[in-house]
């Protein structure tokens, strides 16, 4: 794959988890099981915030299929919330 598509890739999901994270981080996000929601919020910013930071870490040291996995980290984190709780 070019590079220029991978970076434009990378660019595209630094973008997807950042509003991911937005949207997550209100309490309306929870429509169902609120009480239970409220507890499991405390771990999106650990989650959200340390996926990207490795995920910098590892564009640094040029390794692209590592800054895949941990941008799609948080991308799948998003989508279990969504199916438990919306």
């Amino acid at each position: 794959m070019p590079f220029a598509i991978q970076l434009c890739l990378i660019i595209f999901l630094y973008l997807l988890n950042v509003s991911f994270y937005v949207w997550t981080f209100f309490d309306a996000f929870a429509l169902r099981n609120k009480e239970f929601y409220d507890i499991i919020s405390m771990f999106n910013d650990f989650i959200f915030i340390s996926c990207f930071l490795a995920s910098i870490s590892s564009l640094r040291k040029s390794k692209l299929i590592s800054v895949f996995i941990f941008l799609s980290i948080p991308i799948l984190y998003t989508f279990i919330l969504i199916l438990n709780f919306r």
